[in-house]
Order: C-alpha cells, then sequence, then structure tokens
C-alpha cells in the first residue's frame, strides 16, 4: 500500500489509535491523508511511521496537529512535495520558532502547500524558506489581511495556483498581480459564505478589481502562457 488517503471518504472517526497498527516493516507508504479528522492521533506511532517511509512525498495532516509536531514530522520527511499543515497558532518560544523554521528551510522540494490554520503573522514568516519553488498555495483556511498576503507572496516567485480568502481585500488581488508573473489560476473564497452583511472582501464590492486584475494578468501572462488562466469568484463554501 502506498496511499492512504481518507480526506474524501465518510467515516465513523473513532480516535486515531489505527497508525500503531501499521507493522514496523511497513515502509512503501507515499501518500498519508487524515486532514478531516477530528480527532487526536497517536502522534509517537505516526512519527515512526512518517520516519520509515522514505518515499514519502505528500503529508496532509488535521488540526490537532501542532507546530512543535509538524517540525518533528518535517524532520523526517524533507524530501515532501505536498504539505497540508495542522493549526498554525500555537506559543512558540524563540529556540522552537529556530527549530521550525530550520524544518521548513530543509524542504526544497515542497510545491504545494495548504492548512495553516488560524496562522498569525507571526508565524507565517517560518514559511518563507520553503516558498520559492511553491506552484499552488492554498491559504483557503487562513484569514489573511492584505499586507500579510503581500509578505508571504513576495517569497513565492513560482506560484501558479493561489486560493485565498475575501478578507485579503483589493489591495491583497492587487499585491497577486504583481507579485505573481507565472500565475494560471486564482480562486477567492467568501471568509463567512452565510453572512449577509459583508463589510470587507471583494466577493460583493470586488467586480471593477477582478477586472483589473484580469486585466493585469492578461498582460503579464499572455506572452508566456498564450492566455491559459482562470480567475473565478468562489461564492459557495470551498
Amino acid at each position: 500500500m502506498t496511499g492512504l488517503d481518507i480526506q474524501e471518504n465518510g467515516i465513523d472517526d473513532l480516535g486515531g489509535g489505527w497508525l500503531s497498527c501499521f507493522p514496523e516493516n511497513f515502509t512503501s507508504l507515499e501518500v498519508p491523508n487524515f486532514v478531516n479528522l477530528s480527532s487526536d492521533v497517536s502522534f509517537d506511532a505516526f512519527e515512526k511511521l512518517v520516519s520509515r517511509c522514505r518515499s514519502l512525498k505528500f503529508l496532509k495532516v488535521n488540526k490537532n496537529i501542532t507546530l512543535e509536531q509538524l517540525q518533528r514530522l518535517l524532520e523526517c520527511a524533507p524530501q515532501l512535495t505536498e504539505l497540508g499543515t495542522g493549526s498554525f497558532h500555537q506559543e512558540l518560544t524563540t529556540h522552537q520558532y529556530a527549530e521550525l523554521e530550520s524544518a521548513f528551510n530543509n524542504c526544497k522540494n515542497l510545491n504545494t502547500l495548504s492548512g495553516l490554520w488560524e496562522a498569525t503573522p507571526l508565524y507565517l514568516s517560518v514559511l518563507y524558506p520553503a516558498c520559492m519553488n511553491l506552484t499552488f498555495l492554498n491559504l483557503s483556511d487562513v484569514a489573511l489581511q492584505s499586507g500579510e498576503l503581500a509578505k508571504l507572496l513576495a517569497h513565492c516567485p513560482n506560484l501558479q495556483r493561489l486560493w485565498v480568502l475575501d478578507t485579503v481585500e483589493d489591495k491583497g488581488l492587487e499585491a497577486v498581480g504583481s507579485s505573481c508573473p507565472l500565475l494560471e489560476e486564482l480562486r477567492v473564497f467568501p471568509a463567512d459564505p452565510y453572512e449577509q452583511d459583508v463589510v470587507y472582501g471583494v466577493i460583493e464590492m470586488g467586480n471593477d478589481v477582478f477586472s483589473m486584475l484580469r486585466s493585469m494578468l492578461t498582460d503579464m501572462l499572455v506572452p508566456r502562457l498564450k492566455g491559459c488562466f482562470e480567475i473565478s469568484k468562489q461564492n459557495d463554501m470551498k
């Protein structure tokens, strides 16, 4: 078995102890994805599994995985190409922050990044060393402001796909246009799809900005991509 992707499957979440059921000689896993599980997993068992599976390329964990645990997983699997993190909102000491930043710095092959639940500006900067080769950045679970997005995008020169929430507002979209010359797909989701009186964002007020951004991207991308790109507003839930 190489894949363990339960994101799209309906399951009864009875706890995370099942990870300890993998035998010690099991080393073939390449795609573990349990992002939709709500329970805590047996982290020690999972860490051992990740460290044994040297061909691991894809890792998506749930919100219960802490930043300290994420750092340990990245140290076990610096070869990852796709990462979905857990919560990004724990307090870190200076030493823990440096260790997490170092772990991301060693992920030279990372091209897809998602998760980052409840990320704060303070901790977003630990991602910068791993952003150079990103082609897909999914921020649809992160309520970033325009300035925070602009700082992050400055480290992502090779982005081709970007998903954001409308909390980035018009200024955030302008940052996309100026920082992402290779962009092919941009999706903007409502931060609260059920909120009727939205006072921020681009879902209701941003048609002019989308037209402007489409024009900006056309000028930048057409010579390279011959018009092959997608810009969309997502009016429903992800």
